[in-house]
């Protein structure tokens, strides 16, 4: 039940906080921004977490490390949140 009400605030009220649970739990995310497809994924990754641009993946230790890194224009995960679009929740 909470997995899918956080599902939910994820995919109906772009949830950052929902975001990082589900990742948690194993989920995986894919969205667009500017044109380019993005994917986060736990799943056989070279650390915790990873975030694919094509084929080029970039590792993180963690969330947290993944949503500050300058990856996007020299801009966070975090500073483009509000910008982005939703493809799917895997």
């Amino acid at each position: 039940m909470l997995h899918q009400y956080l599902q939910d605030e994820l995919c109906h009220n772009k949830s950052l906080g929902a975001l990082i649970y589900l990742i948690g739990k194993g989920r995986e995310f894919e969205f667009s921004y500017k044109g380019n497809l993005f994917f986060i994924s736990r799943s056989e990754t070279q650390k915790e977490v990873s975030l694919w641009i094509d084929k080029t993946e970039y590792a993180f230790d963690n969330i947290d490390n993944l949503a500050e890194a300058k990856i996007f224009d020299n801009k966070s995960l975090l500073e483009i949140w509000n910008d982005i679009e939703i493809e799917t929740l895997f």
